[in-house]
């Protein structure tokens, strides 16, 4: 008999209008007629494992890896599941999940990788108990979006190491800061954990314009779809003023969620340079005045027979 602890597990796994007949599946004493029930619903993979933690079932293979799986380590404990014994620190993980699940009768939720004839996988699994001598371990293949973290990570130091600032607003909440960079928390003093999440109104930092301002700037960014641009100076969290150039942008994500994104620019040298190069030109005019006025006197002087 089945025991009735599996519908503390099974219903979670999928959405309600796709919930296993729990009155169907416990009126049987066939466990094979109900794993295959679980089999034809399950989205990824479930595995059952022993109070000797040997593998008796891999249930719904579906990548190549776990395909591995129900072929060879039938029978064998979970360290199988690392083959050519690599990575035994996450068997490790993996051998606790299921023995504390039977020692403790808990849900246990963890995650572990493996390597497998070239490719990385990425897994996420609930591990609880199916009856008395068996663990359900159900396993989601999480590696597109373990990718998906890495390349937002990647992105991340990309933008921190720009020479400009840049941060991100929510145009449906608030405006709240969903992002800032290194720039911004150098130029600013405030750390991105101290700002994102917030708007600001509750956040108070030397801008170029008052909070009211801002959201006023913001506002017309997402309704007109134009860009803001404008300059000023900033005093920094160093103490000295910089010359800023900032752009504001109107974007949106894939939902149509629309968002603010918003780049400073640090143009204080760039000035600096305009304006010693303006001097120089002045200065050159002048020169080239005095000369040309000293050359006319000094010919005018000739002329009259005042200079030898």
């Amino acid at each position: 008999m089945i025991n009735r602890k599996i519908n503390t597990f099974i219903p979670e796994l999928y959405p309600k209008n796709e919930r296993i007949n729990m009155n169907s599946l416990e009126s049987g004493s066939n466990v094979q007629s109900g794993l295959e029930m679980i089999m034809e619903k399950s989205p990824d993979t479930i595995v059952l494992v022993d109070r000797n933690l040997t593998l008796v079932k891999v249930i719904s293979a579906k990548d190549d890896y776990y395909h591995y799986l129900a072929n060879n380590c039938i029978g064998k404990q979970p360290q199988a599941l690392f083959p050519d014994g690599k990575n035994y620190d996450q068997y490790e993980i993996y051998r606790a999940a299921v023995k504390r699940v039977f020692e403790e009768q808990v849900k246990v939720d963890f995650s572990f990788e493996v390597s497998f004839e070239g490719k990385n996988y990425y897994y996420l699994s609930q591990a609880s108990l199916f009856n008395e001598e068996l663990v359900i371990v159900y396993t989601c293949d999480v590696s597109s979006l373990k990718t998906e973290k890495n390349l937002q990570e990647l992105i991340n130091t990309i933008l921190d190491r720009l020479p400009l600032g840049v941060f991100v607003k929510d145009g449906d909440n608030h405006f709240n800061y969903l992002y800032w960079n290194h720039f911004m928390e150098e130029i600013t003093g405030i750390e991105t954990r101290e700002i994102e999440g917030h708007d600001d109104f509750e956040v108070n930092y030397n801008a170029l314009m008052t909070a009211e301002e801002r959201l006023e700037t913001d506002m017309n960014v997402i309704k007109t779809g134009l860009t803001a641009r404008f300059k000023g100076k900033v005093k920094s969290a160093s103490g000295d003023y910089r010359d800023i150039e900032v752009a504001k942008y109107p974007i949106s994500l894939n939902n149509g969620k629309p968002l603010v994104l918003a780049l400073w620019r640090d143009i204080t040298s760039e000035l600096a340079t305009e304006n010693t190069l303006r001097r120089t030109r002045i200065l050159t005019k002048m020169a080239l005045r005095i000369s040309v006025s000293r050359h006319t006197y000094m010919l005018a002087l000739h002329r009259s027979g005042q200079y030898p």
